[in-house]
């Protein structure tokens, strides 16, 4: 899989299942330098999945290059389309993942070009809650 930028998933609804899209941003397979895996959840406006996909589909090479550069690895989106709850997850190497790095000028900018269809903060950063993991098999 290595070398892919993106794989899409959608599932459809049915009873007890909820469709989810899967956003793959970056794949490696080295997993022994992981430190840590973070996950949060973000709110996507309703009506704007296409445009969430198409958006990610043309994310910023510099982005991309500056979220590897800061150690951010495995770095999916899930959709949760029944409630437009988006549910991220990475690994990373460093001190901090993704949201993090709000202080990057290209993170900023990609923050106001993605406000118009996530729920923001004033500074146009994703509101998001970030999630306690409570079980992982390795």
């Amino acid at each position: 899989m290595k070398g892919s930028s993106r794989h899409a998933l959608s599932c459809r609804r049915s009873e007890g299942v909820v469709s989810i899209i899967f956003l793959n941003l970056s794949l490696e397979t080295d997993r022994s330098t992981y430190s840590a895996r973070v996950a949060f959840t973000m709110k996507l406006k309703p009506g704007f999945r296409e445009e969430y996909i198409k958006r990610h589909d043309e994310i910023w090479p510099a982005l991309k290059d500056l979220l590897r550069e800061s150690g951010i690895r495995d770095y999916s989106i899930f959709l949760d389309e029944a409630t437009d709850t988006l549910f991220a997850f990475q690994r990373v190497t460093g001190d901090a993942g993704s949201q993090d790095l709000g202080q990057r000028e290209i993170v900023k900018k990609w923050w106001e070009h993605m406000s118009d269809i996530m729920e923001t903060n004033p500074d146009h950063s994703p509101v998001t809650h970030p999630l306690k993991e409570i079980f992982f098999l390795p």
